[in-house]
């Protein structure tokens, strides 16, 4: 129903005339005294959210399909003074066979019936239940677009969405670990500092056919302007123009590297439900002023769908007109290329699921809707995903097209490492450099830990072009095993760092 149609059943108007009461007599805060955003979010800590409801209406939320029914609920985090808000139910299949307590998704609206009311900074907040996967999985999903959010990848200020666990009692009763996902609203804008009123747009790309505007009216002169595929979701919109005008003008008006980095993290968590390969998923903000379109990933509850598994998206409006752009391809190649050599390599990420282990363990286990696997246990969930890290990375890496990307960014008088040759590799990996002046030249290869393996030049070297082999041993003649492994060459006070990738024999 809709939010102008709906009708209080007696016990929710019940529950909002005696809340209000409370407030006008100074009984109920009017916000909740907690931590400001973003540091609700924290994903190393676990906190306990609260929800009070009449039980039938939380028997109404359960069961209800059309995902619109709102009821009144008190809510609170542990430690904190409960506030009344609203609560519906979000479209994601129910997890549990009891009827009295399944896991559904929930949205929790902060100022439905207090108005200015906020949490922690926030006016909405998105319970996810983990239904496609598990709440492991989608968590760590949005942590990769955090880690993503730095120079090599989204170059925000602020992450393109904050996300944490918590544990969820409804009535008393524990129902459950969801993630807590920010929510894409005007507020998201605000606490960014992105909004400016009459000069901001927030758009959702909910299906391939549907763009619901959120935030702004009427539409930006943006969206107006690239009315054609991939960014009008009408099939007999204007022609898209040709890639070299895609080349030259896309850049000035989009963060094409942010919309790049959102399609290359979505691949490498192998989400085959985004704007990439999908047309859906995603929210982009528009603004007057100068500022380009931003893009901002959502719903990644079906990632790790091992069907997907290759590293340059194809099929999709997206990828079929933006990818096969060399400029653009060779960008999107040196964004996974930086992240997965960066923010997303291995030691990083097996650390971050080594201590959302620690974190979630015990709550997971008390989580009869956890999606691990009947047979399976929680430490086994981590294992599994410990041993997902390297293979993925060295299945996207093997993939990687460097073909366009240019090995001189910096101009003749810099240090160049070109890339090893052949790369990924069973075998020897051949490693060129060319250097402005004659100096002292070392050439090392490490492991993803940090560890020298071998030196394979330690000497001085005239300037100009030079080379050397990798056979794939240590220094001590020993092969090493299937992974990820740097080149890293100094010469005086110059130095670079090249990956390359040994496959199994």
């Amino acid at each position: 129903m809709n939010r102008s149609d709906r009708r209080m059943v007696p016990a929710q108007l019940a529950t909002v005339l005696v809340a209000a009461l409370l407030l006008a007599i100074g009984l109920l805060p009017l916000t909740a005294e907690a931590q400001d955003w973003p540091d609700a979010f924290d994903p190393l800590q676990l906190l306990t959210l609260n929800l009070e409801m009449d039980p039938l209406d939380w028997e109404t939320i359960q069961n209800d399909e059309t995902f619109d029914i709102e009821v009144p609920a008190m809510f609170w985090a542990d430690g904190e003074d409960s506030i009344l808000v609203s609560v519906k139910r979000k479209s994601c299949d129910a997890l549990g066979d009891t009827a009295a307590f399944l896991k559904v998704s929930v949205k929790i609206d902060i100022n439905e019936y207090v108005g200015d009311q906020m949490w922690h900074g926030l006016k909405k907040l998105r319970l996810e239940n983990g239904d496609d996967v598990d709440v492991v999985a989608e968590g760590l999903a949005w942590q990769l677009h955090r880690l993503a959010s730095g120079p090599e990848g989204y170059d925000y200020e602020h992450p393109p969405a904050y996300t944490s666990w918590v544990k969820l009692n409804i009535n008393g009763t524990y129902t459950g670990v969801y993630v807590n996902n920010e929510e894409r609203d005007k507020q998201f804008l605000k606490n960014r500092g992105l909004y400016t009123s009459g000069e901001t747009w927030l758009y959702k790309h909910d299906t391939r056919s549907i763009i619901e505007l959120k935030v702004g009216d009427p539409d930006s002169p943006l969206f107006l302007a690239l009315w054609y595929s991939p960014f009008c979701p009408d099939s007999t919109a204007c022609p898209t123009p040709d890639p070299p005008t895609l080349a030259a003008e896309l850049p000035q008006v989009i963060d094409v590297k942010a919309m790049l980095t959102m399609g290359a993290v979505n691949t490498f968590v192998q989400n085959p439900d985004g704007l990439w390969n999908h047309s859906q998923n995603a929210y982009f903000a528009d603004f007057l002023g100068g500022r380009k379109r931003m893009y901002f990933p959502h719903d990644l509850d079906s990632v790790l769908a091992r069907t997907f598994t290759q590293a340059y998206p194809a099929g999709d409006a997206y990828a079929d007109s933006l990818l096969t752009i060399s400029s653009f391809r060779a960008q999107y190649t040196l964004i996974m290329d930086d992240l997965l050599s960066g923010p997303l390599a291995e030691g990083g990420l097996v650390t971050l699921l080594d201590d959302m282990e620690i974190l979630l363990t015990q709550a997971l286990e008390a989580d009869p809707n956890n999606q691990i696997p009947e047979g399976e246990t929680v430490e086994d969930r981590f294992d599994e995903l410990r041993s997902w890290v390297p293979d993925r990375i060295a299945e996207v890496l093997g993939q990687l097209d460097y073909t366009g990307v240019p090995d001189d960014p910096d101009g003749a008088s810099a240090l160049l490492l070109h890339r090893p040759m052949p790369n990924p590799t069973r075998g020897e990996t051949h490693i060129e450099w060319a250097m402005p002046e004659e100096d002292h030249v070392r050439l090392d290869v490490f492991d993803v830990t940090g560890r020298l393996l071998t030196t394979l030049v330690n000497g001085t070297k005239e300037a100009g072009k030079h080379g050397a082999t990798w056979e794939g041993v240590d220094r001590d003649g020993r092969e090493v095993s299937a992974g990820v492994y740097f080149v890293r060459i100094e010469a005086g006070p110059r130095s670079a760092c090249r990956k390359v990738v040994r496959l199994r024999r």
